[in-house]
């Protein structure tokens, strides 16, 4: 029993928190704790996944503000409202499933992507992104990608 909220299934866009619901990670119980723990200061917005995602960030990347890099067929609804005037490069089933929306953003306008993802790497480097290509195909082979691989000690999020 819930409340279930998974690290892989939260990506933050200012005071907006987007959870992945798919019904193999977090669930809308661990989404209502969240809102209830951070209250009115942030705004939780469940995101359906079809049931075979294990997070949102295998789905969906927030690169900097205004542009992102998605996977429609991994959605149910398709981007959330607030998403849907940004930039967004969309990617196949199978690029999904090499994690090209699990990269690492460091900075605005600075990412390591797996090197694996050259069309996707060369579409947000038309968006003026400094994207640093690194072969992560081992750990990404087992399911995690470069977001999955790091922990932030301290992170404040200005996108919105």
């Amino acid at each position: 029993d819930g409340p279930f909220l998974e690290g892989g299934d939260t990506l933050l866009n200012g005071r907006a928190i987007y959870v992945g619901i798919s019904g193999c990670a977090s669930d809308l119980a661990g989404a209502d704790w969240l809102q209830a723990l951070l209250g009115d200061a942030y705004h939780v917005i469940a995101v359906p996944l079809k049931s075979n995602v294990l997070h949102l960030d295998c789905a969906m990347a927030l690169v900097k503000p205004g542009l992102l890099v998605w996977c429609p067929e991994k959605f149910v609804d398709g981007l959330p409202q607030s998403l849907r005037t940004w930039d967004a490069i969309a990617v196949s089933r199978d690029e999904a499933n090499k994690l090209a929306t699990n990269g690492l953003v460091l900075e605005e306008g600075r990412m390591i992507v797996d090197a694996d993802n050259a069309r996707v790497i060369g579409e947000l480097r038309k968006r003026r992104m400094d994207i640093i290509p690194l072969a992560f195909d081992g750990p990404i082979g087992t399911g995690g990608g470069l977001r999955c691989a790091h922990h932030p000690l301290l992170r404040e999020s200005v996108l919105e």
